[in-house]
Protein backbone atom coordinates (compact mmCIF):
# COMPACT_ATOMS: atom_id res chain seq x y z
CA UNK A 1 0.00 0.00 0.00
CA UNK A 2 3.11 2.37 0.81
CA UNK A 3 4.47 1.47 -2.76
CA UNK A 4 1.29 2.46 -4.46
CA UNK A 5 1.01 5.81 -2.48
CA UNK A 6 4.39 6.74 -3.29
CA UNK A 7 3.95 5.71 -7.04
CA UNK A 8 0.73 7.81 -6.93
CA UNK A 9 2.92 11.15 -5.27
CA UNK A 10 5.32 10.30 -8.07
CA UNK A 11 3.27 10.41 -10.99
CA UNK A 12 1.09 13.43 -9.47
CA UNK A 13 4.51 15.84 -9.34
CA UNK A 14 5.20 14.07 -12.58
CA UNK A 15 2.24 15.76 -14.61
CA UNK A 16 2.16 19.28 -12.79
CA UNK A 17 6.26 19.43 -13.75
CA UNK A 18 4.61 18.47 -17.04
CA UNK A 19 1.93 21.15 -17.07
CA UNK A 20 2.91 24.16 -19.32
CA UNK A 21 4.53 26.89 -17.98
CA UNK A 22 1.84 29.75 -18.57
CA UNK A 23 -0.54 27.43 -17.09
CA UNK A 24 1.22 27.42 -13.74
CA UNK A 25 0.18 31.01 -12.96
CA UNK A 26 -3.15 30.77 -13.14
CA UNK A 27 -3.31 27.29 -11.20
CA UNK A 28 -1.24 29.24 -8.15
CA UNK A 29 -3.97 32.03 -8.22
CA UNK A 30 -6.52 29.46 -8.23
CA UNK A 31 -4.91 27.29 -4.93
CA UNK A 32 -4.47 30.47 -3.28
CA UNK A 33 -7.49 31.82 -3.63
CA UNK A 34 -9.40 28.08 -2.87
CA UNK A 35 -7.07 26.99 -0.16
CA UNK A 36 -7.11 29.18 2.50
CA UNK A 37 -11.26 28.97 2.47
CA UNK A 38 -11.02 25.22 2.83
CA UNK A 39 -8.51 25.02 5.89
CA UNK A 40 -11.26 26.89 7.62
CA UNK A 41 -13.54 24.40 6.52
CA UNK A 42 -11.45 21.64 7.57
CA UNK A 43 -10.70 22.85 11.08
CA UNK A 44 -14.36 23.83 12.00
CA UNK A 45 -15.25 20.36 10.76
CA UNK A 46 -12.78 18.79 13.02
CA UNK A 47 -13.92 21.53 15.77
CA UNK A 48 -17.21 20.24 16.17
CA UNK A 49 -16.25 17.10 18.53
CA UNK A 50 -13.92 20.03 20.21
CA UNK A 51 -16.84 22.23 20.57
CA UNK A 52 -19.43 19.55 22.21
CA UNK A 53 -16.54 18.12 24.47
CA UNK A 54 -16.45 22.08 25.80
CA UNK A 55 -19.66 22.63 26.32
CA UNK A 56 -21.10 24.22 29.80
CA UNK A 57 -20.86 21.80 32.59
CA UNK A 58 -24.24 20.53 34.34
CA UNK A 59 -23.83 21.36 38.16
CA UNK A 60 -23.71 17.74 40.11
CA UNK A 61 -27.09 15.73 40.74
CA UNK A 62 -27.45 13.31 43.38
CA UNK A 63 -31.66 13.29 44.05
CA UNK A 64 -32.92 9.34 44.00
CA UNK A 65 -33.97 7.97 40.79
CA UNK A 66 -37.85 7.64 40.11
CA UNK A 67 -39.13 4.58 40.11
CA UNK A 68 -40.07 2.37 37.31
CA UNK A 69 -43.36 2.20 35.46
CA UNK A 70 -45.61 -0.88 36.97
CA UNK A 71 -45.45 -4.15 34.51
CA UNK A 72 -48.98 -5.22 33.35
CA UNK A 73 -48.82 -8.69 32.28
CA UNK A 74 -52.13 -8.66 30.07
CA UNK A 75 -49.42 -6.74 27.46
CA UNK A 76 -46.80 -7.68 24.86
CA UNK A 77 -43.42 -6.06 26.40
CA UNK A 78 -41.31 -4.10 24.13
CA UNK A 79 -37.68 -3.47 25.23
CA UNK A 80 -35.29 -1.01 24.03
CA UNK A 81 -32.18 -0.99 24.22
CA UNK A 82 -29.47 2.04 25.08
CA UNK A 83 -25.95 2.34 25.91
CA UNK A 84 -25.06 4.10 29.23
CA UNK A 85 -22.24 6.34 27.49
CA UNK A 86 -24.24 7.42 24.24
CA UNK A 87 -27.35 6.87 22.05
CA UNK A 88 -28.74 8.40 18.99
CA UNK A 89 -31.74 10.61 20.14
CA UNK A 90 -34.04 9.97 17.23
CA UNK A 91 -33.42 6.48 16.62
CA UNK A 92 -34.51 5.81 20.42
CA UNK A 93 -37.27 8.66 20.87
CA UNK A 94 -38.90 7.95 17.74
CA UNK A 95 -39.94 4.40 18.32
CA UNK A 96 -40.39 5.02 22.04
CA UNK A 97 -43.31 7.07 21.38
CA UNK A 98 -44.70 5.17 18.66
CA UNK A 99 -44.51 1.42 20.55
CA UNK A 100 -46.67 3.86 24.10
CA UNK A 101 -48.79 5.37 21.50
CA UNK A 102 -50.53 2.26 20.37
CA UNK A 103 -50.85 1.20 24.07
CA UNK A 104 -50.56 -2.62 23.39
CA UNK A 105 -46.85 -2.87 24.54
CA UNK A 106 -45.22 -2.27 28.45
CA UNK A 107 -42.17 -0.52 26.62
CA UNK A 108 -38.99 -0.03 28.77
CA UNK A 109 -35.73 1.47 28.49
CA UNK A 110 -32.71 -0.71 29.16
CA UNK A 111 -29.15 -0.31 29.79
CA UNK A 112 -26.19 -1.78 30.92
CA UNK A 113 -26.39 -0.06 34.36
CA UNK A 114 -29.65 2.36 35.71
CA UNK A 115 -28.07 5.64 35.74
CA UNK A 116 -28.06 8.89 33.83
CA UNK A 117 -27.72 8.37 29.82
CA UNK A 118 -27.05 11.12 26.76
CA UNK A 119 -28.87 11.04 23.59
CA UNK A 120 -26.75 12.47 21.17
CA UNK A 121 -27.59 13.58 17.94
CA UNK A 122 -25.22 11.82 15.21
CA UNK A 123 -22.35 12.42 14.14
CA UNK A 124 -22.65 15.51 16.34
CA UNK A 125 -21.70 14.42 20.13
CA UNK A 126 -23.17 17.20 21.81
CA UNK A 127 -25.94 15.40 23.64
CA UNK A 128 -28.16 17.72 25.42
CA UNK A 129 -30.50 15.22 26.99
CA UNK A 130 -30.08 12.96 30.14
CA UNK A 131 -32.47 9.75 30.35
CA UNK A 132 -32.47 7.21 32.98
CA UNK A 133 -32.95 4.08 31.82
CA UNK A 134 -36.30 1.63 33.52
CA UNK A 135 -33.95 -0.83 34.40
CA UNK A 136 -30.18 -2.14 34.02
CA UNK A 137 -29.94 -5.18 32.17
CA UNK A 138 -29.56 -7.20 35.30
CA UNK A 139 -32.54 -5.20 37.10
CA UNK A 140 -34.22 -6.57 33.69
CA UNK A 141 -34.14 -10.24 34.34
CA UNK A 142 -34.38 -9.90 37.82
CA UNK A 143 -37.53 -7.66 38.00
CA UNK A 144 -39.40 -8.74 34.08
CA UNK A 145 -37.51 -11.99 33.51
CA UNK A 146 -39.42 -13.15 30.41
CA UNK A 147 -37.75 -12.64 27.32
CA UNK A 148 -39.53 -9.58 25.58
CA UNK A 149 -41.58 -9.75 22.49
CA UNK A 150 -39.88 -6.82 20.46
CA UNK A 151 -36.59 -5.62 20.97
CA UNK A 152 -35.59 -2.81 19.70
CA UNK A 153 -31.60 -1.96 18.93
CA UNK A 154 -30.70 2.21 18.15
CA UNK A 155 -27.57 3.32 17.00
CA UNK A 156 -25.50 2.96 20.35
CA UNK A 157 -21.59 4.08 19.10
CA UNK A 158 -20.19 2.78 21.76
CA UNK A 159 -20.97 -1.17 22.06
CA UNK A 160 -16.54 -1.75 20.98
CA UNK A 161 -15.32 -0.05 24.19
CA UNK A 162 -17.41 1.35 27.27
CA UNK A 163 -20.65 0.11 26.08
CA UNK A 164 -19.66 -3.90 25.28
CA UNK A 165 -22.22 -5.17 27.48
CA UNK A 166 -24.51 -4.41 24.76
CA UNK A 167 -23.79 -7.28 22.43
CA UNK A 168 -23.66 -10.24 24.53
CA UNK A 169 -26.90 -9.41 26.36
CA UNK A 170 -28.16 -8.95 22.94
CA UNK A 171 -26.91 -12.75 22.27
CA UNK A 172 -28.56 -13.67 25.84
CA UNK A 173 -31.65 -12.35 26.51
CA UNK A 174 -34.15 -12.45 23.30
CA UNK A 175 -36.01 -15.35 23.12
CA UNK A 176 -36.29 -17.71 19.75
CA UNK A 177 -39.32 -15.84 18.94
CA UNK A 178 -38.27 -12.29 19.67
CA UNK A 179 -38.69 -9.97 17.18
CA UNK A 180 -35.38 -8.02 16.57
CA UNK A 181 -36.05 -4.61 15.16
CA UNK A 182 -32.47 -2.69 14.40
CA UNK A 183 -33.41 1.81 13.44
CA UNK A 184 -30.32 3.25 11.34
CA UNK A 185 -26.62 2.34 13.03
CA UNK A 186 -28.37 -0.63 15.10
CA UNK A 187 -28.19 -2.72 12.44
CA UNK A 188 -24.17 -3.06 12.84
CA UNK A 189 -24.48 -3.84 16.53
CA UNK A 190 -27.01 -6.68 15.96
CA UNK A 191 -24.92 -7.83 13.24
CA UNK A 192 -21.83 -7.43 15.46
CA UNK A 193 -23.35 -9.48 18.03
CA UNK A 194 -23.44 -11.92 15.09
CA UNK A 195 -27.54 -12.66 14.81
CA UNK A 196 -27.91 -11.53 11.17
CA UNK A 197 -25.59 -14.07 9.21
CA UNK A 198 -27.59 -14.90 6.25
CA UNK A 199 -30.36 -12.49 6.42
CA UNK A 200 -31.54 -9.49 4.14
CA UNK A 201 -30.91 -6.04 6.03
CA UNK A 202 -30.77 -2.08 5.71
CA UNK A 203 -29.03 0.89 7.62
CA UNK A 204 -28.26 4.46 7.24
CA UNK A 205 -26.89 4.87 3.62
CA UNK A 206 -23.96 6.18 4.13
CA UNK A 207 -23.27 2.99 6.78
CA UNK A 208 -24.47 0.57 3.88
CA UNK A 209 -20.64 0.55 2.07
CA UNK A 210 -18.89 0.44 5.53
CA UNK A 211 -21.23 -2.75 6.84
CA UNK A 212 -21.28 -4.53 2.83
CA UNK A 213 -17.25 -4.30 4.12
CA UNK A 214 -17.59 -5.37 7.40
CA UNK A 215 -20.70 -8.09 7.60
CA UNK A 216 -20.23 -9.86 3.79
CA UNK A 217 -22.41 -12.31 5.58
CA UNK A 218 -25.48 -10.17 5.50
CA UNK A 219 -27.08 -9.01 2.27
CA UNK A 220 -27.67 -5.36 2.42
CA UNK A 221 -30.78 -3.44 1.07
CA UNK A 222 -30.37 -0.36 -0.66
CA UNK A 223 -33.10 2.56 -1.26
CA UNK A 224 -35.78 1.24 1.38
CA UNK A 225 -36.98 2.42 4.49
CA UNK A 226 -37.27 -0.85 5.66
CA UNK A 227 -36.53 -4.46 5.67
CA UNK A 228 -38.29 -7.56 7.17
CA UNK A 229 -36.60 -10.55 7.50
CA UNK A 230 -39.00 -12.85 9.77
CA UNK A 231 -37.45 -12.16 13.35
CA UNK A 232 -35.34 -9.53 12.29
CA UNK A 233 -36.67 -6.07 11.09
CA UNK A 234 -34.19 -3.32 10.20
CA UNK A 235 -34.66 0.42 9.18
CA UNK A 236 -32.91 2.65 6.99
CA UNK A 237 -31.66 6.04 8.54
CA UNK A 238 -32.61 7.86 11.49
CA UNK A 239 -36.65 8.70 10.94
CA UNK A 240 -36.73 5.89 9.25
CA UNK A 241 -37.44 4.22 12.51
CA UNK A 242 -40.67 5.30 12.54
CA UNK A 243 -41.46 3.49 9.02
CA UNK A 244 -40.40 0.33 10.70
CA UNK A 245 -41.81 0.51 13.60
CA UNK A 246 -45.53 0.73 12.54
CA UNK A 247 -44.76 -2.02 10.33
CA UNK A 248 -43.72 -3.85 13.06
CA UNK A 249 -47.01 -3.24 14.73
CA UNK A 250 -48.52 -3.67 11.80
CA UNK A 251 -47.03 -7.05 11.79
CA UNK A 252 -48.12 -7.91 15.98
CA UNK A 253 -51.49 -5.91 15.72
CA UNK A 254 -52.97 -5.40 12.26
CA UNK A 255 -53.07 -2.51 9.78
CA UNK A 256 -55.56 -0.82 11.32
CA UNK A 257 -54.05 -0.72 14.52
CA UNK A 258 -50.75 0.66 12.90
CA UNK A 259 -52.57 3.33 11.04
CA UNK A 260 -54.54 4.49 14.29
CA UNK A 261 -50.93 4.96 15.92
CA UNK A 262 -49.87 7.09 13.19
CA UNK A 263 -52.50 9.14 13.67
CA UNK A 264 -51.73 9.91 17.42
CA UNK A 265 -48.58 10.57 16.97
CA UNK A 266 -49.25 12.75 13.51
CA UNK A 267 -47.50 10.94 11.30
CA UNK A 268 -47.77 11.86 7.86
CA UNK A 269 -45.98 8.66 5.63
CA UNK A 270 -48.11 5.99 6.27
CA UNK A 271 -47.55 5.44 2.41
CA UNK A 272 -44.46 3.65 3.23
CA UNK A 273 -46.22 0.77 5.10
CA UNK A 274 -47.78 -0.15 1.55
CA UNK A 275 -44.42 0.17 0.16
CA UNK A 276 -41.01 0.81 1.57
CA UNK A 277 -38.81 2.19 -1.47
CA UNK A 278 -37.25 5.24 -1.10
CA UNK A 279 -34.15 5.94 -2.65
CA UNK A 280 -32.02 8.55 -0.64
CA UNK A 281 -31.82 11.75 -2.78
CA UNK A 282 -28.74 12.85 -3.78
CA UNK A 283 -27.68 16.24 -4.85
CA UNK A 284 -24.14 15.94 -5.59
CA UNK A 285 -21.84 18.17 -3.12
CA UNK A 286 -25.41 19.98 -1.96
CA UNK A 287 -27.35 18.48 0.93
CA UNK A 288 -24.78 15.81 1.34
CA UNK A 289 -24.37 14.17 4.46
CA UNK A 290 -20.57 14.31 5.37
CA UNK A 291 -17.80 16.56 5.05
CA UNK A 292 -17.69 17.09 1.65
CA UNK A 293 -21.52 18.83 2.52
CA UNK A 294 -20.79 22.53 0.40
CA UNK A 295 -24.32 23.73 1.84
CA UNK A 296 -23.00 23.86 5.73
CA UNK A 297 -19.23 25.02 4.83
CA UNK A 298 -20.20 28.97 5.06
CA UNK A 299 -21.03 28.09 8.63
CA UNK A 300 -17.21 27.46 9.28
CA UNK A 301 -16.95 31.10 8.75
CA UNK A 302 -19.68 32.01 11.11
CA UNK A 303 -18.56 34.90 14.25
CA UNK A 304 -20.97 33.11 16.98
CA UNK A 305 -22.35 29.44 17.27
CA UNK A 306 -26.22 29.83 18.29
CA UNK A 307 -27.27 28.48 22.07
CA UNK A 308 -30.52 27.05 21.78
CA UNK A 309 -32.37 26.21 24.77
CA UNK A 310 -34.97 23.56 24.82
CA UNK A 311 -37.52 23.83 27.94
CA UNK A 312 -38.24 20.59 29.26
CA UNK A 313 -41.42 19.82 31.05
CA UNK A 314 -43.71 17.48 31.95
CA UNK A 315 -45.76 15.23 29.67
CA UNK A 316 -43.43 16.87 26.86
CA UNK A 317 -43.83 14.03 23.72
CA UNK A 318 -40.92 12.26 22.69
CA UNK A 319 -40.86 12.94 19.46
CA UNK A 320 -41.59 16.42 19.55
CA UNK A 321 -37.94 16.80 22.14
CA UNK A 322 -35.99 14.62 19.21
CA UNK A 323 -37.33 16.84 16.43
CA UNK A 324 -35.37 19.64 18.15
CA UNK A 325 -32.28 18.07 19.45
CA UNK A 326 -31.68 15.87 16.79
CA UNK A 327 -32.08 18.47 13.74
CA UNK A 328 -30.24 21.51 14.81
CA UNK A 329 -26.78 21.14 15.56
CA UNK A 330 -26.90 19.39 12.29
CA UNK A 331 -26.24 22.69 10.76
CA UNK A 332 -23.01 22.60 12.35
CA UNK A 333 -23.78 26.06 14.28
CA UNK A 334 -25.90 25.79 16.66
CA UNK A 335 -26.11 23.97 20.36
CA UNK A 336 -28.99 22.67 21.99
CA UNK A 337 -28.78 22.80 25.80
CA UNK A 338 -32.04 21.64 28.00
CA UNK A 339 -33.47 24.01 30.79
CA UNK A 340 -36.31 23.83 32.97
CA UNK A 341 -37.10 25.99 35.89
CA UNK A 342 -35.76 23.24 38.55
CA UNK A 343 -33.13 20.82 37.49
CA UNK A 344 -35.51 18.04 38.35
CA UNK A 345 -36.60 14.97 36.96
CA UNK A 346 -39.20 15.26 34.16
CA UNK A 347 -41.47 12.36 32.71
CA UNK A 348 -42.65 12.37 29.65
CA UNK A 349 -46.43 11.72 27.86
CA UNK A 350 -45.32 8.49 27.24
CA UNK A 351 -43.27 7.61 30.94
CA UNK A 352 -39.53 8.41 30.30
CA UNK A 353 -37.55 10.20 32.51
CA UNK A 354 -35.59 13.00 31.57
CA UNK A 355 -33.14 15.35 33.81
CA UNK A 356 -32.26 18.77 32.38
CA UNK A 357 -28.89 19.96 31.92
CA UNK A 358 -29.68 23.40 33.97
CA UNK A 359 -32.09 24.81 35.53
CA UNK A 360 -33.09 28.34 34.70
CA UNK A 361 -30.66 30.07 37.54
CA UNK A 362 -27.72 28.22 35.85
CA UNK A 363 -28.26 28.01 32.50
CA UNK A 364 -25.92 29.31 30.22
CA UNK A 365 -25.93 32.34 27.75
CA UNK A 366 -28.79 31.44 25.48
CA UNK A 367 -29.59 33.24 21.93
CA UNK A 368 -33.74 31.25 21.59
CA UNK A 369 -35.31 29.17 23.84
CA UNK A 370 -37.83 27.30 22.67
CA UNK A 371 -41.48 25.25 24.04
CA UNK A 372 -42.00 22.10 22.22
CA UNK A 373 -44.91 21.05 21.51
CA UNK A 374 -48.53 22.95 23.25
CA UNK A 375 -47.74 23.27 27.24
CA UNK A 376 -50.17 24.99 29.25
CA UNK A 377 -49.69 28.42 30.03
CA UNK A 378 -49.21 27.66 33.73
CA UNK A 379 -46.23 25.47 32.48
CA UNK A 380 -44.73 27.69 30.26
CA UNK A 381 -45.17 30.97 32.10
CA UNK A 382 -41.63 30.33 34.71
CA UNK A 383 -39.67 29.51 31.10
CA UNK A 384 -41.83 32.42 29.18
CA UNK A 385 -40.65 35.11 31.82
CA UNK A 386 -36.94 34.25 32.25
CA UNK A 387 -36.42 34.05 28.31
CA UNK A 388 -38.06 37.60 27.85
CA UNK A 389 -35.77 38.76 30.63
CA UNK A 390 -32.65 36.94 29.69
CA UNK A 391 -32.70 36.25 26.18
CA UNK A 392 -33.83 39.82 24.87
CA UNK A 393 -37.27 37.73 22.99
CA UNK A 394 -39.99 35.36 24.43
CA UNK A 395 -40.10 31.29 24.41
CA UNK A 396 -40.88 30.38 21.22
CA UNK A 397 -43.51 27.51 21.27
CA UNK A 398 -41.73 26.59 17.79
CA UNK A 399 -45.41 23.73 17.61
CA UNK A 400 -47.74 25.83 18.60
CA UNK A 401 -48.77 25.87 14.89
CA UNK A 402 -49.14 22.03 14.37
CA UNK A 403 -47.72 20.19 11.85
CA UNK A 404 -45.40 17.10 12.67
CA UNK A 405 -42.73 18.16 14.38
CA UNK A 406 -39.79 17.17 12.23
CA UNK A 407 -41.53 19.56 9.61
CA UNK A 408 -41.75 22.31 11.60
CA UNK A 409 -38.17 22.08 12.88
CA UNK A 410 -36.87 21.70 9.73
CA UNK A 411 -38.95 24.99 8.11
CA UNK A 412 -37.35 26.99 10.94
CA UNK A 413 -33.77 25.55 10.35
CA UNK A 414 -34.74 26.53 7.09
CA UNK A 415 -35.58 30.04 8.41
CA UNK A 416 -33.01 30.60 10.47
CA UNK A 417 -30.00 29.48 8.51
CA UNK A 418 -30.84 28.79 4.94
CA UNK A 419 -32.69 26.09 3.04
CA UNK A 420 -29.60 24.00 1.85
CA UNK A 421 -28.72 23.40 5.78
CA UNK A 422 -32.09 22.17 6.29
CA UNK A 423 -32.37 19.89 3.53
CA UNK A 424 -28.62 18.40 4.63
CA UNK A 425 -30.56 17.92 7.99
CA UNK A 426 -33.05 16.32 6.62
CA UNK A 427 -30.93 14.05 4.40
CA UNK A 428 -28.71 13.02 7.40
CA UNK A 429 -32.23 12.12 9.45
CA UNK A 430 -33.18 10.59 5.82
CA UNK A 431 -36.70 12.58 6.27
CA UNK A 432 -38.83 11.69 3.42
CA UNK A 433 -39.75 15.97 3.14
CA UNK A 434 -39.80 17.84 -0.29
CA UNK A 435 -38.01 21.19 0.88
CA UNK A 436 -39.46 23.16 -2.33
CA UNK A 437 -41.96 25.22 0.01
CA UNK A 438 -39.46 25.78 2.57
CA UNK A 439 -39.04 30.10 3.54
CA UNK A 440 -35.76 31.06 3.46
CA UNK A 441 -32.93 31.72 1.04
CA UNK A 442 -30.20 29.32 -0.30
CA UNK A 443 -27.09 31.16 0.90
CA UNK A 444 -26.16 33.27 3.31
CA UNK A 445 -24.14 36.32 1.08
CA UNK A 446 -22.39 37.45 4.95
CA UNK A 447 -20.79 34.06 5.35
CA UNK A 448 -20.29 33.53 1.38
CA UNK A 449 -18.37 37.46 1.29
CA UNK A 450 -16.32 35.95 4.43
CA UNK A 451 -15.40 33.11 2.24
CA UNK A 452 -14.65 35.22 -0.96
CA UNK A 453 -12.64 37.81 1.30
CA UNK A 454 -10.55 34.77 2.58
CA UNK A 455 -9.67 33.75 -0.62
CA UNK A 456 -8.70 37.29 -1.80
CA UNK A 457 -6.37 37.59 0.83
CA UNK A 458 -4.49 34.78 -0.27
CA UNK A 459 -4.53 35.62 -3.38
CA UNK A 460 -2.89 38.88 -1.96
CA UNK A 461 -0.46 37.24 -0.31
CA UNK A 462 0.71 34.71 -3.45
CA UNK A 463 1.18 37.72 -5.25
CA UNK A 464 3.07 39.67 -2.50
CA UNK A 465 5.47 36.30 -2.23
CA UNK A 466 5.59 36.08 -6.07
CA UNK A 467 6.83 39.46 -6.18
CA UNK A 468 9.01 39.27 -3.79
CA UNK A 469 11.02 36.02 -5.11
CA UNK A 470 10.74 38.26 -8.54
CA UNK A 471 12.71 41.19 -6.86
CA UNK A 472 15.02 39.05 -5.18
CA UNK A 473 15.87 37.27 -8.41
CA UNK A 474 16.53 40.51 -9.95
CA UNK A 475 19.21 41.59 -7.17
CA UNK A 476 21.18 38.44 -7.40
CA UNK A 477 23.07 37.33 -10.76
CA UNK A 478 22.48 34.61 -13.07
CA UNK A 479 24.54 31.47 -12.39
CA UNK A 480 28.05 31.88 -14.44
CA UNK A 481 27.74 35.88 -14.65
CA UNK A 482 31.54 37.30 -13.86
CA UNK A 483 31.55 39.11 -10.98
CA UNK A 484 32.88 42.52 -10.91
CA UNK A 485 36.53 43.04 -9.16
CA UNK A 486 36.25 44.24 -5.79
CA UNK A 487 37.69 47.77 -5.26
CA UNK A 488 40.89 47.32 -3.20
CA UNK A 489 40.85 48.86 0.38
CA UNK A 490 42.85 51.63 1.49
CA UNK A 491 46.02 50.43 3.58
CA UNK A 492 45.89 46.98 1.73
CA UNK A 493 49.22 45.96 0.53
CA UNK A 494 49.82 45.75 -3.32
CA UNK A 495 49.63 42.89 -5.13
CA UNK A 496 52.95 41.79 -6.78
CA UNK A 497 52.35 41.05 -10.67
CA UNK A 498 53.32 37.64 -12.00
Amino acid sequence: MREVNVRMAAQTLLLVARLPRRLLKPLGYALAFLLPPLIVVVIAQGAIIVRAQSQPRPPAFDQPLPAPPAHDPAKRTAVIVAGNAATESSDLLGPYEVLAASGAFNVYLVAPERRLTPLVPQPHCCGPLDVVPHYSFADYDRVIGAAPDLVVVPFIPFTDTVDAEVLPWLLAQPGEQTVILSICGGAKMVADAGLLAGRQATSHATNLPILARTHPEVTWVHGVRYVDDGRFISSAGVTSGIDATLHTLERFLGRDAAEDTAARVGYPYTRFLDDPTWPVPDDGLLARPGPLDVAVWPNAFRWHRTQIGVALYSGVREIELASIVDAYPRSTAADVHTIAPERTFVRTRHGLDLLPRFDLASAPALDRVLLPGRPDAAVAAPVERWAATHVGQGAERIHEAGGYPYDVTFRDLARQETRLIAASAARWLEYPIAPDAWEGRDWSPALVLRAVALGALGVILFLGVRRLGAARAAASPAPGTPTAPRARTSGSAPVAPR
